[in-house]
């Protein structure tokens, strides 16, 4: 390991230190911290509730407390940045005296001034020209992999030329971007994986809890931490879920769901038809160049040739007047408005039920093609974002998805052989005897 000569060694109290802020680190924390104190770079790749902000606001608290330090968090975005800060604004409050021996200010953004000189400061990427000018002694990415190279290249990194000083790199993977080549670069000794499982609080009841509300792919990375190819991937259990033959004929007493979505300007309205009891997708239409009044018409007459079918319709935008004229034509029809976190929970409930085999799909090509090229980008504020990739077309996607939504939630297996079968071999009760 690189030692940090030009620092002065470390004349903390540890020991009385945690017991003033009332935290003990748990063994896999305290190795980073002992990493830390070793080296100039540390990275922690770990699954979410492991612990590593946590840990890294021990750290930002413990420069703090020697004089004449400058510490930056710097986050994808201020929300992120402040988790870390809050948490050392709370433990300093333990151990020095407010207003006396420092002061929390957060305008124009959140800071600790401390009397002995040091400063601890909340940056955001949004803002690269806050990261100019000023030599740092600390300096903790949270969610870096989230973060754009040229900032951490041109901006954080050479922060710390003059003074010397630490970076601390944390994050789940984000696929493998510059924070995988970091972490190559770095090697094990200043490197760490951990996994949420590696918090030995964490009860594991939670562990199995989450693995079944997750796709397999999402779980790996946001868990397990693995650099996963298929990071930005949404759905990616497709071909287990296609059948051949599959009849397009509503049955006798068959429940059915119609998924639409209605197209604006050039794009195509799309329909989808999932039988409710069995998961099989029996419809699928795209409606181009079709007037909107010639679309309703159509959508009712498939609505009640399909025994009376509820229609789901996305209403966001001009697609709003196709909803009101269905609704008033007296037939089954619910909204859903796709703005806002309402498109993730949408798309997210479908990824599952495609990770998990719980649907039957058709070998239908322009489906299927919508569906690989479906992807999953993380925005700067840190929520999920689901679009097709490019400019390609989604249609499809979003009026499956709809009528995925009206199913109930995945929650109950049918396990044989215990409850760490492998995913791969659940299926839905329903699904027992079929399709197999």
């Amino acid at each position: 390991m690189t030692t940090n000569t030009s620092k002065e060694k470390r004349t903390l109290n540890e020991e009385r230190l945690r017991e003033k802020i009332k935290w003990t680190p748990h063994e896999n924390q305290d190795k980073i911290i002992k990493a830390f104190d070793e080296s100039r770079e540390t990275l922690v790749r770990a699954g979410r509730r492991f612990g590593k902000s946590e840990v890294s606001a021990y750290l930002a608290l413990r420069e703090v407390l020697k004089p004449n330090r400058v510490v930056w968090v710097v986050s994808p975005n201020y929300s992120l940045s402040e988790i870390i800060f809050n948490n050392v604004a709370g433990w300093i409050g333990q151990v020095l005296t407010p207003n006396k021996s420092y002061s929390i200010s957060k305008n124009p953004v959140a800071t600790i001034n401390v009397m002995n000189g040091s400063v601890l400061e909340v940056k955001s990427a949004e803002n690269p020209t806050s990261l100019l000018g000023r030599s740092t002694d600390l300096v903790i990415l949270d969610e870096a992999a989230q973060l754009k190279e040229y900032l951490w290249e041109r901006y954080i990194y050479p922060t710390t030329y003059e003074r010397q000083g630490k970076i601390v790199y944390i994050s789940t993977p984000q696929g493998k971007n510059w924070f995988y080549e970091k972490e190559l670069e770095l090697g094990e000794d200043r490197a760490f994986h951990f996994t949420t499982r590696d918090n030995p609080f964490l009860p594991v009841e939670e562990w199995e809890k989450t693995k079944k509300k997750m796709t397999t792919a999402h779980f790996r990375q946001e868990h397990m931490a693995e650099y996963i190819s298929e990071a930005n991937a949404v759905f990616t259990n497709i071909e287990n879920c296609v059948r051949t033959g599959i009849s397009p004929d509503p049955q006798p007493g068959g429940m059915y769901i119609v998924g639409v979505d209605i197209g604006r300007r050039s794009d195509a309205s799309a329909i989808v038809i999932l039988e409710r009891n069995t998961h099989k997708v029996v419809y699928i239409e795209e409606l181009k160049g079709v007037d909107y009044s010639l679309q309703k018409a159509h959508i009712i007459a498939l609505a009640k040739r399909y025994n009376n079918a509820k229609i789901l319709i996305e209403s966001t935008g001009s697609a709003d007047a196709v909803y009101q004229d269905l609704l008033r034509s007296q037939v089954l029809v619910e909204e859903f408005r796709t703005a806002g976190h309402n498109k993730a929970q949408l798309i997210e409930k479908l990824a599952l039920f495609i990770d998990q085999q719980a649907l039957v799909l058709p070998d239908h090509k322009q489906l299927i093609q919508e569906m690989r090229d479906y992807e999953m980008k993380r925005s700067e504020s840190g929520f999920n974002k689901y679009k097709g990739r490019g400019k390609k077309p989604d249609d499809l996607v979003i009026a499956l998805a709809l009528s995925v939504w009206e199913l109930a939630d995945i929650n109950m297996y049918e396990e044989e052989g215990g409850r760490d079968l492998d995913k791969s071999k659940r299926r839905p009760k329903k699904f027992l005897n079929e399709y197999e």
